[in-house]
């Protein structure tokens, strides 16, 4: 009997010591995730500025060809904001279901640390240790990781494949309407400069 009740022990600490590893693990898996979402959501708030900046250029500019390469440009990194935008959604996404299951974790270890501590003052109910599903921890964690490194790798495959200079325009029709747009879009950031500076 003494021989079980140790073995039920040594099996119970053996748990313990896996959950703090996991815990431990998901723990700076979490703030790295968190750390990445910061510099992600700094990425956006510098392109987001150079888009506001480019905008406003084109609106100061007075030769109409410098403006519209400046609303070119901050065309160009209107499309990195909405990558990045996206990239953004998907990150905070799987760091809230990061969060979720380092929850489960710390759960799963609170109530593991209380039973084996009851277990302990009672020899009887060593039995029990081998009884409960010690495996509680969420199992689908790669699976978490592997979907959001395809999200990830996709988004990426796009934003490099995306050729600034070429990809924008295919036809001349597409070009020709492009250049109103632009035109328009130009003369209505002037009008609110000319509005804000008057």
């Amino acid at each position: 009997m003494i021989g079980q009740v140790e073995n039920h022990e040594a099996l119970a600490e053996c748990r313990l010591r896996e959950a703090r590893i996991r815990v431990a693990g998901a723990r700076v898996e979490l703030w790295r995730v968190q750390e990445d979402g910061k510099a992600l959501a700094r990425r956006l708030g510098e392109l987001r500025s150079q888009v506001d900046s480019w905008r406003d250029r084109a609106g100061k500019e007075p030769d109409d060809t410098h403006a519209l390469d400046c609303l070119r440009h901050a065309r160009r990194l209107s499309l990195g904001v909405r990558e990045l935008e996206c990239r953004a959604s998907l990150h905070a996404g799987a760091e809230q279901q990061l969060a979720r299951q380092l929850g489960r974790l710390e759960q799963f270890l609170i109530e593991t640390e209380k039973r084996t501590a009851e277990l302990r003052a009672r020899e009887k109910g060593a039995l029990a240790v081998l009884q409960r599903d010690a495996d509680l921890v969420p199992a689908n964690a790669d699976r978490l990781f592997e979907a959001w490194e395809r999200e990830v790798s996709a988004a990426e495959a796009r934003a490099t494949a995306f050729d600034t200079e070429s990809g924008i325009y295919e036809t001349d029709l597409e070009r020709t309407e492009h250049e109103i747009e632009l035109r328009q879009e130009l003369a209505e950031i002037r009008r609110q400069h000319a509005r804000n500076t008057d």
